[in-house]
């Protein structure tokens, strides 16, 4: 298996952002997912969240960049900040492989947020991302042949990207917009 490392080359791999989403409003509309707003299971309370997000361009962009610096940040951005006394955590060397093809930023954080609300292990994430409808959709993923199928192995990789900092970052993103929603101004 061929196995490329890269670094802030995300264009190269992927289409940048916008075009994706761009492509996936052909498909699947991820603001017309009709999401059972009654339920009391925790897999549609988190597609909600994650729908709101993606509704939000502004907090969608953002939350994206901070992924995207976060972990196709090279090595001397690393040894930069190390050097300065602020701290370092390990680089982040992404390995893009044939089993990781159709993972983007989207499906890392739908997925990723799935697994913490759940407190799921990666094959029953796994399993959502494959038969889940309400998930599919939520990955911009539809039922045409050429629609990428996560392996099981690039699912736990990808989402193992989501470092606790970086989440504790899309977290606050988050609550700062919910909070700007609602009017809430906290003193």
């Amino acid at each position: 298996m061929s196995t490329t490392t890269y670094s802030g080359v995300w264009s190269e791999l992927h289409s940048p952002v916008e075009e994706y989403f761009n492509l996936v409003q052909e498909h699947v509309s991820i603001p017309d997912i009709e999401l059972d707003h009654r339920s009391r299971d925790d897999i549609p309370k988190t597609l909600i969240a994650i729908q709101r997000i993606y509704c939000d361009e502004e907090l969608r962009t953002e939350i994206l960049a901070l992924m995207e610096r976060h972990l196709f940040e090279s090595d001397s951005c690393h040894a930069a900040r190390a050097a300065s006394g602020s701290p370092a955590s390990q680089p982040r060397q992404i390995r893009l492989s044939e089993d990781d093809s159709g993972i983007t930023l989207w499906a890392i954080l739908v997925l990723g947020a799935l697994k913490q609300s759940l407190k799921c292990d990666d094959h029953h994430l796994h399993e959502l991302a494959r038969n889940h409808r309400d998930v599919r959709d939520m990955l911009a993923l539809d039922d045409f042949p050429d629609s990428p199928a996560f392996s099981p192995r690039a699912v736990a990789r990808n989402v193992a990207l989501l470092a606790p900092e970086l989440l504790a970052a899309i977290n606050r993103l988050a609550v700062e917009a919910g909070h700007k929603l609602v009017g809430y101004r906290p003193n």
